[in-house]
């Protein structure tokens, strides 16, 4: 195996994809999803036997959980070698072997939603479209940076990238006005706003909103920051970050949890945008009690044209990921960031029978070994430090997963069982990368196999 070559693939991709001779599907529309969805779980109620679809109701819905800790070892066979897998984690089970199952769209907050973050983010001051700011000064800056950078980089791939970035601010620069005249918003919400304030310095804050999604910046220059491999809050610096961030979170009317916390230093960024010295806050929203998470699914290492096929999952959430990112920096968020937030959803049932947990464990003992690749005389070793109970996008029969139509998309979202784990390599520029990625998904209604890359 080429190691180097792996090492620079998983430092980007947090994983390198094989070559399954079988493609994954999106979903096997088949209608058993639909018929285990919509059945109610003996324990709930006297209606146990109702197959017809139920009324769906508003979040949330309670989840009581139990904690049953999980230690054991073993080994399993994978191609091209074998993995060694240790678990010990502490999961947490739904006390009566339910859970609810959603249907969701994207889509605009409703006008309500949209004056609590124009009021959160931006205040009581003067509202002016912010898409009518992006002047020729703003636009030579940017190639001013961008050129800089250039001439100092040292990779080709990264120089090429700078020049397309100079390349493009260019083009942007011969459309833009010569002066920023504010224009007053006229409070039309429709499909989106475009929105800045001023700060008093001369600069302006901007707040963004459409069906994609929620993005507030402090300045134009303000670093956008996308996924990356978060660690739990420790340290005091980081503790002060993540409360910032549930702060936020509580002024806008979101729940969700902190998935991790991570220097700006060492979080992935928009290429081409300046670093600020704080931290980002990655959380994940809680759709009906459970986190829906925003983890890829790590397949393992690309070997040198192994005749290898991994086993096929039977749904596939291919359709971008729900996340939100806070940056904060200097005490004060910076930016925030939700992509693809589930504006609507609906309980479809209350109460759907999940999987008795064993035999969850005994689908992850068959199938760890199923969906990893290893390299031949590379055994690799997995420590699966958490196993948790999250809700799961899969889409809807005949959905339509368009990028720039996401209002049309529609998804269910079901319990499912993810595995997180650290995976054990010798090269150490991998180990942070590689120290909580998602292993294995698996439907805790059905126990098929849910990818996401």
């Amino acid at each position: 195996m080429k190691r180097t070559f792996c090492i620079l693939l998983c430092l980007v991709f947090l994983a390198c994809q094989p070559t399954p001779e079988v493609e994954y599907v999106k979903s096997k529309a088949d209608g058993t999803l639909e018929q285990a969805i919509f059945v109610v779980a003996d324990t709930a109620a006297p209606e146990s036997e109702a197959t017809e679809p139920m009324t769906p109701t508003a979040q949330p819905v309670a989840v009581p959980m139990t904690e049953t800790p999980w230690n054991e070892s073993f080994s399993v066979a994978a191609a091209m070698d074998r993995i060694d897998v240790t678990v010990d984690a502490t999961v947490r089970c739904p006390a009566d072997g339910t859970a609810p199952a959603a249907s969701m769209r994207f889509g605009m907050p409703d006008e309500a939603t949209v004056q609590t973050l124009i009021a959160t983010f931006l205040g009581d001051g003067p509202l002016y479209l912010g898409d009518r700011t992006r002047t020729k000064s703003y636009y030579k800056a940017k190639m001013d940076y961008c050129a800089a950078q250039y001439e100092v980089e040292t990779v080709e791939r990264n120089r090429e990238e700078w020049q397309r970035l100079i390349s493009m601010y260019a083009g942007q620069y011969a459309d833009a006005s010569d002066d920023a005249v504010p224009v007053p918003w006229d409070g039309r919400i429709e499909g989106g706003v475009d929105l800045m304030t001023p700060n008093g310095d001369g600069t302006f804050r901007y707040l963004k909103i459409d069906a994609t999604g929620i993005k507030f910046q402090s300045s134009l220059d303000t670093t956008t920051y996308i996924r990356s491999n978060a660690h739990a809050v420790a340290d005091a610096d980081e503790q002060a970050a993540a409360e910032a961030a549930k702060k936020l979170l509580g002024a806008i009317g979101v729940e969700a949890e902190i998935a991790g916390v991570i220097s700006t230093e060492q979080a992935m960024k928009a290429f081409g945008s300046v670093v600020l010295d704080g931290y980002v806050v990655y959380c994940n929203p809680l759709h009906c009690g459970l986190p829906s998470t925003n983890e890829r699914n790590f397949d393992g290492f690309d070997g040198d044209g192994a005749d290898w096929s991994a086993a096929e999952p039977t749904y596939a959430a291919q359709f971008p990921r729900e996340e939100i990112a806070v940056c904060v920096a200097n005490g004060a968020v910076q930016s925030f960031s939700w992509a693809y937030p589930a504006h609507q959803v609906y309980v479809e049932n209350a109460a759907v029978a999940l999987l008795p947990f064993d035999e969850v464990q005994a689908l992850f003992r068959s199938d760890i070994g199923k969906v990893i690749h290893v390299a031949k005389g590379d055994p690799m070793k997995l420590r699966v430090h958490t196993v948790r109970l999250v809700m799961e996008r899969i889409p809807k029969k005949d959905a339509v997963l368009q990028y720039d139509a996401p209002e049309l998309a529609e998804f269910y979202l079901v319990p499912a069982w993810e595995f997180l784990a650290s995976v054990e390599v010798e090269w150490s520029v991998m180990r942070d990368a590689l120290s909580n990625v998602r292993v294995l998904c698996i439907n805790a209604i059905d126990g098929s196999i849910i990818d996401r890359n």
